[in-house]
């Protein structure tokens, strides 16, 4: 039984999904508007900003770069992992940013932010190796 027929589960549906070059770009779009909402909202009432938006834009080029051709494997995986450090980034900077004392709301919805984003960019990752080690062992290599 062929389990990687599209539409044919969860990890079939988010391996399409991963081909498609208008996710990548939604992707960087909501991205880059978070940067520009940091941007011109907090830029200049707290210098910790510019960490959340160093690691908004290094996941937003990740984004970018993945959506050149996302059915070239090296090209998404080098998005991904650009994604995946702006992620590290974002959650190494965290702390950095709860010294800040002013809009403390902002910061907790950063980190939530940061974190779905960095569960989005390992669910893709993820399903694209499962998908591939399951169509590995159904036809022979």
């Amino acid at each position: 039984m062929d389990y990687n027929k599209p539409n044919k589960g969860f990890v079939c549906f988010v391996y399409d999904l991963g081909r498609k070059r208008a996710v990548y770009i939604v992707f960087a779009a909501i991205i880059g508007t978070l940067v520009a909402e940091l941007y011109l909202n907090f830029k200049q009432e707290s210098p910790e900003f510019n960490y959340a938006l160093t690691a908004l834009c290094v996941m937003a080029v990740g984004a970018l770069i993945a959506a050149v051709n996302p059915k070239i494997f090296i090209i998404k995986l080098c998005g991904y992992l650009l994604s995946l450090v702006g992620v590290m980034i974002g959650l190494h900077n965290i702390n950095l940013l709860s010294h800040a004392e002013q809009n403390s709301a902002v910061f907790s919805a950063y980190f939530y932010i940061i974190l779905l984003c960095g569960l989005y960019l390992m669910v893709m990752l993820l399903s694209w190796f499962v998908y591939n080690a399951r169509s590995s062992e159904i036809n022979e290599i």
